[in-house]
Parts: structure tokens; sequence; C-alpha cells
């Protein structure tokens, strides 16, 4: 039965379906550690926001140093998609710091929702046209595989778990998410059902697009409802989103290169930039806001920067610029008119 891979079996199996589940045998095979360790400690710091998720957001650069068409055809977007970030940021933060932080977590969780749902209708790109009540269903179920873990999070974790800063989603009333609750199961239901029925009457199923479907489904619900822990739900999120993100930069990136000429050396000018740059840039937040990493960045113990609230003001929305121009670029570098 003809599969629908979008680089290959072995690869999509590794590099985009695996990390969404690769946390959830981690706590199989050590229960023990990931019990007495449930912060994040600085060495899971180091790994999983540093050189994943911080280093995702510049892989996004690639697209425009290997790609020709994508560089002629956005190069607008990277004059004034950083300016309107700043801008926007600016202003908000000089409104209000925490509102500045709340925003900017719900436009990442949208972000990360839309991902998934991406990388889902990727998978379905070749398919037979489905009927429209199927797309329906289908687009239903990849969103509620997220937008679920969410609710129950706004119901019951806004206390314990945060995305940038404490208490940056607001609380809900435990009704939405019990009305959640069934609307994620009745859902799910349907899309087997109507999978099951074109399977018997077309002999189609599409193995990739299920597993993702499932492994997004773990790594959210894992990472949110099941387990506690901030490093475990750091574990989930940041694997789920930043590797396949990576490898599918990488892949469309160095298939379409018309730049690079010795393409043997692709993937290691592609992993040591990015993690340079997210390095580069995770040194600044912490020498001139955070202040919390300093022995990672070559900080000496007695020492530290003193930054005024008109400088924090001005720099603060200038360092989150990548992480905005990256969101916002998302939305036109992947879109497709076919």
């Amino acid at each position: 039965m003809k599969q629908f891979w979008i680089i290959n079996r072995t690869q999509d199996i590794a590099w985009i379906i695996l990390p969404g589940i690769l946390p959830l045998f981690l706590l199989l095979f050590f229960p023990a550690y990931f019990q007495q360790q449930q912060e994040v400690n600085l060495l899971w710091w180091l790994l999983l926001v540093v050189f994943v998720d911080v280093a995702h957001v510049y892989s996004t650069v690639f697209r425009f140093v290997w790609e020709k068409d994508t560089w002629q055809q956005y190069r607008q977007h990277l004059v004034w998609i950083p300016l309107i970030s700043f801008a926007f940021g600016f202003v908000l933060f000089q409104y209000d710091a925490f509102v500045f932080w709340r925003v900017l977590a719900y436009v990442a969780v949208f972000h990360f929702v839309r991902q998934q749902f991406g990388i889902f209708r990727l998978y379905g790109r070749k398919e037979k046209q489905s009927s429209s009540l199927l797309r329906l269903v289908e687009s239903a179920a990849i969103y509620a595989t997220t937008l679920y873990p969410l609710v129950y999070w706004h119901a019951y974790k806004t206390q314990s778990l945060q995305w940038f800063v404490a208490h940056d989603f607001i609380a809900l009333p435990t009704w939405i998410e019990a009305i959640a609750r069934y609307a994620y199961f009745v859902i799910l239901v349907l899309y087997c059902i109507l999978h099951i029925q074109v399977y018997r009457r077309e002999k189609i199923f599409n193995l990739p697009k299920h597993l993702f479907l499932v492994a997004s489904g773990v790594s959210w619900y894992a990472g949110i409802v099941w387990l506690e822990g901030d490093l475990l739900f750091t574990l989930f999120n940041v694997l789920a989103h930043g590797i396949p993100y990576m490898a599918l930069v990488y892949h469309t990136s160095t298939t379409k290169n018309t730049v690079i000429k010795h393409k043997q050396f692709a993937v290691g000018i592609f992993i040591l930039s990015i993690l340079c740059l997210a390095y580069f840039e995770e040194g600044l937040w912490d020498w001139f806001v955070w202040q919390e990493h300093g022995a990672v960045f070559f900080q000496q113990a007695n020492f530290s920067f003193h930054t005024s609230d008109a400088l924090l003001s001005f720099l603060v929305p200038l360092l989150v610029v990548p992480q905005l121009t990256h969101y916002i670029l998302d939305g036109y570098i992947w879109r497709k008119r076919s």
C-alpha cells in the first residue's frame, strides 16, 4: 500500500514522528530519575531550550540562504516583519511588561498549534480528494490534540506551569475543560470511524498521517495533562516542536538548494550555524536580562550587569524580534497555493 511520507519512511519516523513520543520512552526506562528530577536543570536547559527551542527559530534562515526563490519572494518580509515586531513589542512592553509576556505566550502557543496542523496537512497532500466532512473532522482532530491539553492547562495548571513567566496563561473555569474533554473524545471517535470507512471503501490507509496524529496527541496530552513537572513538559513540548521543524527546513532547503555546492557539508553547516546563533542570543538574554546561567556564558561569579528599566524596555522587545519574525514568517514561507 502506497504511503505518503514527506522525506522517506526512515527519516520521517526518526525526525518528525518519534520526537513527540521519545520522552515517553525515556520516562518508561528511567522512571526513578524523572520522579526525582522534575525541574529543568542547567544541562537540560542548555540541551532543550537553547539547542533545540531557540536553535529551531534560526533554522528559518536557511529557507532564505539556500533557496533563491524563497529569498526573492520574501526578502521584503525580512525588513518589515522585524521592524513591526520590534515596534509592537516596544509599545506593549512600555504599556505593561506582564501583558507583553502574556501576549507573547499566546502568540507562541498559536505558532506551536499551527505547526502541528501544517505538518498533518503535509501528510495528506497527495491523497485523493477527500470529502468535506472528512477534511473537517481531520482538522478538528489535529486541533483538538493540541487545544484540549491547553484548555486543561488553563483550567488546572496556571499556577504550576508557565510558558514564559508565571501565570502568563489566563485561568479558566473547570467546566470549560469538561466540555472540551468530551468534544475531544467525540472528535477522535469520528476520526476513527470515518477512516475505517475510507479504508473499507477505497483501501487507503495513510499510516504517516495517523502516526503523526498519535504522536501529537501523546506529546501534548502527556506533557500537559497526564504528567507533572516542568522538565517533562519541556521535553515533550520542545522535542515535538523543534526537531520536526528543523528536519523539514533542512530537507526542503537542501532539496531546493541553489547556493551551496558541497552538500556533504550541508548538515554540519546547518547544525553548527543554528547552535551558534542560539547560544549567542541566549547569552545576550542572560547577560542583560535574566542573569541566571552565568557559568554557561562566561560571566564571572561576582559580576553582573545592572540593566536600567529604560534600557530593559528597549532590549527585551529587541531580543524577541527573531522569535516573532520566525512566528510570522512561518505563516508565509510554508504556504502553498496548490
